[in-house]
């Protein structure tokens, strides 16, 4: 993969796409052999867009990748996208990390708390943090 092929990708998501949870990365286009080359690149294929708006009359295309290879590239071409974008991907890529392991896996709470046998609490759904549940107490107790 060359800088200038990275550099492509990222304009191609950066205006004709769209980065959702789940580090899903869409890119549609009415312009098949654009979409063919990003495919070829992402290793996935090219998907007709159907309930498309017939304002104009050509027929739209798009290409995804999600999951850890969406992160990755998500990852991967993050320095060369805009500001809103970048902001977008930090945060989608925040939400995918924390959603990847298993519950009894994570090593941290959302809000980035470490899971030690201090700060962990049993509750009816499992194990929680103590910091939050704390934190969630003493709101509740001004807001009363």
């Amino acid at each position: 993969m060359t800088a200038t092929q990275l550099g492509w990708i990222a304009g191609m998501v950066e205006g004709e796409g769209c980065i959702t949870k789940n580090a899903k990365i869409t890119v549609c286009s009415s312009d098949l052999d654009v979409l063919d080359k990003i495919a070829s690149l992402w290793r996935t294929t090219v998907q007709p867009v159907k309930n498309y708006s017939q304002l104009s009359k050509k027929p739209m295309y798009r290409v995804a990748v999600g999951g850890k290879h969406g992160a990755g590239w998500l990852m991967t071409i993050w320095s060369l996208l805009g500001e809103r974008r970048r902001t977008k991907a930090k945060e989608i890529i925040k939400h995918w990390l924390l959603l990847l392991p298993a519950p009894q896996d994570r090593t941290q709470c959302p809000s980035g708390h470490l899971y030690t046998l201090a700060s962990t609490v049993r509750t009816r759904f499992g194990r929680g943090c103590r910091t939050c549940n704390n934190e969630a107490r003493r709101l509740k107790r001004r807001a009363v």
